[in-house]
């Protein structure tokens, strides 16, 4: 299985695993399993980074290398992910789900034909994209 990590359980992999929730671990640990991060989360720590520092656990800098250290793979942001966002389909109900971080790695996993791996239960209510909740 192919996955692509939400920024948060990025984090916590890379700077806290400890705080890693169970299932997360296992999926994680599961050797037949292949994990990505994008440049959207790199992108996404570094503005929460200039705006709050003590927020980050992990430097934006290091995030490249340290991910690439404990195997993952980075996933370039394309054009043919872009064009992805029309296809994620939201229900109406939870259209107020508004964060281009997330809904940006949501189109990379949907192009990508990748599971997101998440513990955003929001996320989960996007139709057409498989999103793992841990």
């Amino acid at each position: 299985m192919r996955y692509l990590l939400d920024t948060h359980i990025l984090f916590w992999l890379l700077a806290k695993p400890d705080a890693l929730p169970k299932r997360a671990q296992d999926i994680i640990e599961n050797p037949s399993s292949f994990f990505s991060f994008s440049q959207i989360s790199i992108w996404e720590a570094e503005i929460k980074e200039m705006a709050k520092p003590s927020s980050i656990p992990i430097a934006p800098t290091d995030i490249p290398s340290v991910s690439k250290a404990v195997g993952l793979e980075e996933l370039i942001l394309k054009n043919s992910h872009i064009f992805s966002l029309p296809k994620l389909g939201l229900p109406g109900e939870v259209r107020g789900h508004k964060d281009p971080f997330d809904r940006m790695l949501l189109a990379q996993a949907l192009s990508e034909d990748m599971v997101f791996l998440t513990h955003d239960a929001n996320l989960s209510y996007y139709r057409n994209v498989k999103v793992e909740l841990v």
